[in-house]
């Protein structure tokens, strides 16, 4: 079976495809045409109310104030928030929440056009998972219509798609500036005070934010970090650039205000009082993990997985990997645990002309290109002629594709009981298809320096002890997955080179 190398078994790309990739990687990259084509520096800002404003130097008390704003906001975890980006008429409004702890960011965009911008958004410090669509207005409790409304609690389970975070360089962009600045205000530790005192942030005035008291103060975008923690950006944004940052008396973030450019502003409104966790879709990796040592009944199931898959003999099986830049393979087929096979269609989701049909037994993968498209299930013939044999060895030798290391491992049956306590670990009980299952992590040699629940492969087993799903953190650091249902399998004929 496989080693580790990493590729993501995509090697070409059609001109048809590309226009689509292009077209869900500017996906809320894009706020309305005003923010068209820009890059991600925050300059130098002013409130958006009123003229510009000299105020005051700050005192000590508001210098440790804004200095525990980062500290405030990991020790809270969880807040809910709106934002604006741009001017009316032309921006796009995000409505969600955030956990600082995790990290990780959830949000309903909606434009004031209907565009490109509208959607659903969840995203990590390195990645960004997008849902095409916009959201109609809805009423809450008291029949007022919010017309920028928060995402469904429970993401949607299908229909989206994986692209880097882009905060800087040539292809950052102004949206995912402001993913960036949501995940930067957050630290473990207080910030530097005698740094920030030096930076001479200004106090401007005293105000009400939605009922609390704030001291409205312009500062550095990026705070100094405390001198024994490592330098860490409250925002992505270029040296020397000025936030306004709305603070209440107990160092709390009410409300931020900082420019994209000098005619970009953008708003954020915290709800401190809103503690909703969000929820990760799978592609981010799901609910979140509390790895554990596996004990010894744990590591006796996972012992017998091959034993537990010779008596269901096999299944169905469904196949989901995102690969970079934000595209979608699927595939289907049967997988057969007695015969150490699996056979499957697979078509890209964005170019239907990339199809392949894959063999994987023993010896390694076959794969045959299918440019008219790939019927589901694979036909029970395979057809002659045409098929690539890569075996196992040139996989270690070469590195393997993502979905070959799915493959490898689904028929890979019991691992090392040996390695099991020192490689396996409890990461949490979750459900597939229905089914609760309990997932674990089982890190190869390779991954000796891997924390635990950081690692390449996940199983999912059911109380059965029957695997269910496989995992893959892929080459990108999105995540795919290989699901079983067992069940019938028709004979499979190895298909003919």
């Amino acid at each position: 079976m496989p080693g580790q190398a990493r590729c993501t078994g995509v090697t070409s790309i059609s001109p048809a495809d590309r226009r689509r990739k292009r077209a869900v990687i500017a996906l809320l990259s894009l706020a309305g045409a005003a923010v068209l084509g820009l890059g991600n520096g925050l300059t130098s800002c002013t409130p958006q109310s009123g003229a510009a404003e000299n105020g005051q130097p700050v005192s000590a008390a508001q210098v440790r104030r804004l200095a525990s704003v980062r500290l405030n906001d990991f020790r809270d975890g969880q807040s809910g928030f709106r934002a604006t980006i741009g001017t009316p008429g032309s921006a796009v409004h995000l409505t969600g929440w955030l956990d600082w702890r995790r990290p990780l960011v959830y949000l309903a965009s909606t434009a004031d056009r209907p565009g490109a911008a509208d959607g659903l958004v969840e995203a990590v410090p390195e990645l960004v998972a997008v849902h095409l669509g916009r959201r109609a207005p809805a009423a809450d409790g008291t029949g007022i219509v919010d017309p920028y409304p928060p995402p469904p609690a429970q993401p949607p389970t299908d229909d989206w798609r994986v692209r880097h975070l882009a905060a800087s360089g040539p292809d950052g962009s102004p949206f995912d500036g402001v993913l960036a600045l949501l995940f930067g205000l957050s630290a473990t530790q207080p910030d530097d005070a005698r740094a920030l005192a030096a930076a001479a942030p200004r106090f401007l005035r005293r105000t009400m934010v939605n009922g609390v008291a704030v001291d409205v103060i312009t500062g550095p975008a990026a705070l100094p970090p405390t001198v024994a923690g490592p330098a860490r950006p409250a925002i992505g944004a270029a040296s020397g650039a000025e936030v306004t940052y709305w603070l209440d008396d107990n160092g709390r973030l009410r409300r931020l205000d900082a420019l994209l450019r000098k005619d970009l502003p953008v708003r954020i409104e915290f709800n401190r009082d809103d503690r909703t966790a969000p929820a990760a879709v799978e592609m981010l990796g799901g609910a979140p993990v509390s790895p554990r040592p596996v004990t010894a009944a744990e590591a006796a199931v996972l012992a017998k997985l091959g034993v537990r898959e010779r008596a269901v003999h096999g299944g169905w099986v469904s196949v989901l990997l995102p690969y970079a830049p934000a595209g979608l393979v699927r595939a289907d087929g049967w997988l057969d645990w007695t015969g150490t096979t699996a056979y499957l269609a697979t078509r890209d989701a964005d170019d239907p002309g990339r199809a392949t049909l894959v063999w994987a037994d023993r010896m390694g993968v076959t794969t045959r290109a299918t440019p008219a498209g790939a019927s589901s299930p694979p036909p029970l013939a395979p057809p002659k002629g045409g098929w690539q044999l890569v075996t196992w060895a040139q996989h270690d030798r070469q590195g393997s594709s993502d979905l070959d290391i799915l493959l490898g491992a689904a028929l890979a049956g019991s691992p090392d009981p040996g390695k099991l306590r020192t490689r396996a670990s409890w990461l949490r009980t979750d459900a597939v298809g229905g089914v609760p299952v309990t997932v674990y992590e089982i890190r190869e040699a390779a991954e000796a320096a891997t924390a635990p629940g950081q690692g390449l492969l996940r199983y999912w087993v059911d109380g059965s002890g029957t695997l269910r799903r496989v995992e893959l953190r892929t080459g990108y650091g999105a995540y795919g997955y290989l699901d079983v249902t067992p069940g019938h399998v028709p004979p499979l004929t190895r298909p003919a080179r």
